[in-house]
């Protein structure tokens, strides 16, 4: 096999970044990392928004869903009941300021998924390689 038929690693690479009336997202190898505007509601629908765009890059390969929380904005705990039900979608990582914030407890009873709060997006990328 030729060397440049070998298919490289690359978890931190973006491959692509999609914007939504309510958000940005990144994609990379193994992750989809959404940031949502401030201010927004994020509900089922939306979140089937999101779920929708990943799946059709990912296909059957399995991946993680990383909040980028940089803003403000409510999440519906009920989104959790429906992504659980994915099964390419291994977890959700959450990168918020306070990690250790009673919404991200209250998230993960919604969960069937792991879900992991962190502090950079580094630190929850690599988590990902690690869970999947």
């Amino acid at each position: 096999m030729a060397f440049w038929n070998i298919k490289i690693h690359q978890p931190y690479r973006m491959y692509k970044k999609i914007e939504l009336p309510f958000c940005s997202l990144e994609i990379y190898e193994s992750s989809i990392v959404g940031t949502i505007n401030e201010g927004v509601n994020l509900c089922v629908d939306k979140s089937a928004q999101i779920i929708e765009l990943a799946i059709n890059h990912f296909q059957s390969k399995p991946f993680v869903y990383i909040a980028n929380r940089k803003h403000s904005y409510s999440v519906d705990p009920i989104i959790y009941k429906y992504n659980s039900e994915i099964k390419t979608l291994s977890g959700f990582a959450i990168v918020t300021n306070n990690v250790h914030t009673n919404t991200v407890d209250i998230e993960k009873i919604f969960s069937n998924k792991p879900l992991e709060a962190f502090s950079s997006l580094k630190e929850a990328m690599d988590w990902t390689e690690h869970i999947l």
